[in-house]
């Protein structure tokens, strides 16, 4: 891409680093939303629970 004005240059820089920030946290977001979410108890054993 030709830039012909530092402005120009500028304002590509910056349009692109305020997309990648985005996506980090959209990224961000969806990465703790997956580890902090609770399963259901899939391994529930009832002759433990006789006690």
């Amino acid at each position: 891409m030709e830039y012909h004005v530092y402005h120009d240059f500028m304002m590509h820089t910056k349009s692109i680093t305020y997309i990648l920030m985005g996506l980090f946290v959209v990224g961000f977001w969806g990465i703790w939303a997956f580890m902090t979410s609770r399963d259901e108890e899939i391994h529930k054993f009832p002759e433990h629970d006789k006690e």
